[in-house]
C-alpha cells in the first residue's frame, strides 16, 4: 500500500515537475505554425477589417508556396469581431483554449484593451495594429504607424512650407493625444502661431469651430479627424466657407484617402494638401510589388492596411528560420523584441514596450496626383 502511494506521489511530482518547466521555457510550436487572427470583417470598420485579413492572407500563402517555414506550413484561423470588443474576447479565448495557436493577431485599440490582457496571461504571441500605444505586455505588439512620429513629420512640414499660422481641428480621440504632442512639441522652436478647435467623432456641423479658426486668420489648417463622414463633411464645410485657399495639412490619412481625395480632387490639389500614409513608399520596389499583387489579386485598390500584418507574418518567419525546429515560445519572444525587419511597410524593429519603430511617411497632393513628400 505504502509502495503504491509513493508511486503515485512520485508521479504527481513529475506531472508537477513537467507543468513547471513547460510554463517557464514556453510552448513548442508542432508541425504546422498557427495564427489567429480576428479582425471586424463585418461593420463600420470592415473595409480595414478585410484589408487586414488580406495582408495575411498573402504573405501566408507566398511563404507556405516555398515550402513553408523551417518545413512547417502556416495556418491561419478567422474569426470575425464586427468592431466589438466583446466578440473579439471570446475568439481570442477559443484561439487560445480551443485553436492552441501560436500566435493572435488583432487590431484596433479597443480590441487590444480587451484582449491583450488574455494573450498575455496565457503567454501568448500578439500583435495588433492600432495607432494607441497597448502598454507594457511582454507577449503583446503594436506595429502600425506611429502617431508621435507621424506629428512630428507634418510639424516639420509646416515649417518647410513656411506657414506662419496655423489653425488646428482636431478629433477628440485617444489616438490623437501622441500625435498632438509631438506635433505641438515640435513647432515650439519654429516660432508658428497656432489655434485649436476640438470635436467629438460622428459630428456633422464644423462650421461653428471652422468660423472661429477663420477669424484667427490662418495660412494653413490641419485637420485630425476619421476617415470617413467625418473628414469629408470637414472637407465640404472649408469649402462652405471660402477656406480652400489656405494649405492644407491632414492627420490619420483622414485627408488622403479615397472618401476624401477621390470626391475632392481639386479641392485637395488646390490646397496643396499634405497627409499622412501607410509607409507604402511609391518608390520603394518591395511596397510596389505588393500594392500590384494585391490589386491583381483582389481587384480592388490597396489602401494601405493590408501592409502591416503581412510584414508581421514575414517577421516571424524571418524568426522561426534563425531557430530550431524544437524552438518554443520564450525563444521566439526574446527574438522577436531584438528583431529587425525591412518591409513592405518601412523598416521596423520594437521599442521596450513592444511597440514598432517605424518611419514617418508623408504625401502631398499635386496637380492632383499624390506623391511623397520630401
Amino acid at each position: 500500500m505504502k509502495k503504491t502511494i509513493s508511486i503515485t506521489l512520485f508521479a504527481i511530482l513529475l506531472i508537477v515537475i513537467f507543468l513547471s518547466y513547460k510554463s517557464n521555457k514556453g510552448d513548442v510550436i508542432g508541425n504546422t505554425i498557427k495564427i489567429g487572427a480576428v479582425y471586424p470583417l463585418t461593420g463600420s470598420r470592415a473595409y480595414m477589417g478585410v484589408e487586414y485579413k488580406r495582408g495575411v492572407e498573402m504573405a501566408v500563402e507566398e511563404i507556405n508556396k516555398k515550402g513553408g517555414v523551417n518545413g512547417k506550413k502556416i495556418e491561419v484561423i478567422y474569426e470575425d469581431d464586427a468592431g466589438d470588443a466583446a466578440k473579439a474576447v471570446t475568439a481570442v479565448n477559443k484561439f487560445i483554449g480551443v485553436d492552441k495557436v501560436d500566435f493572435v493577431f488583432t487590431a484596433f485599440s479597443p480590441t487590444a484593451n480587451a484582449t491583450a490582457p488574455i494573450a498575455e496571461k496565457n503567454k501568448t504571441i500578439y500583435f495588433n495594429a492600432s495607432t494607441v500605444k497597448i502598454g507594457n505586455g511582454n507577449y503583446v505588439f503594436k506595429d502600425y504607424w506611429d502617431m508621435g512620429l507621424q506629428g512630428q513629420a507634418i510639424a516639420k512640414a509646416i515649417k518647410k512650407e513656411g506657414m506662419k499660422k496655423l489653425g488646428m481641428l482636431v478629433m477628440v480621440h485617444p489616438a490623437t493625444v501622441a500625435y498632438m504632442e509631438n506635433l505641438n512639441n515640435e513647432l515650439k522652436g519654429y516660432n508658428i502661431e497656432t489655434y485649436r478647435e476640438d470635436f467629438i467623432v460622428g459630428s456633422t456641423d464644423y462650421k461653428t469651430q471652422l468660423a472661429k479658426i477663420k477669424s484667427f486668420n490662418p495660412d494653413a489648417i490641419l485637420v485630425f479627424s476619421a476617415p470617413g463622414n467625418d473628414s469629408t463633411n470637414i472637407v465640404k464645410q472649408i469649402i462652405d466657407l471660402k477656406m480652400d485657399n489656405l494649405r492644407l495639412f491632414g492627420g490619420s490619412s483622414a485627408l488622403r484617402t479615397g472618401t476624401v481625395s477621390d470626391q475632392f480632387p481639386e479641392v485637395m490639389a488646390k490646397m496643396k494638401t499634405v497627409d499622412t500614409w501607410y509607409n507604402i513608399d511609391i518608390t520603394n520596389n518591395k511596397a510596389v510589388e505588393f500594392k500590384n499583387n494585391y490589386e491583381k489579386k483582389y481587384n480592388t485598390k490597396l489602401i494601405g492596411d493590408a501592409a502591416f500584418p503581412y510584414d508581421d507574418v514575414y517577421l516571424i518567419a524571418q524568426v522561426l528560420s534563425g531557430l530550431d525546429k524544437g524552438a518554443n515560445s520564450i525563444d521566439i519572444l526574446n527574438q522577436l523584441k531584438t528583431a529587425k525587419y525591412d518591409g513592405v511597410a518601412g523598416s521596423m524593429s520594437f521599442d521596450e514596450m513592444n511597440n514598432s519603430i517605424r518611419p514617418a511617411y508623408l504625401e502631398v497632393d499635386k496637380g492632383g496626383k499624390w506623391i511623397k513628400y520630401e
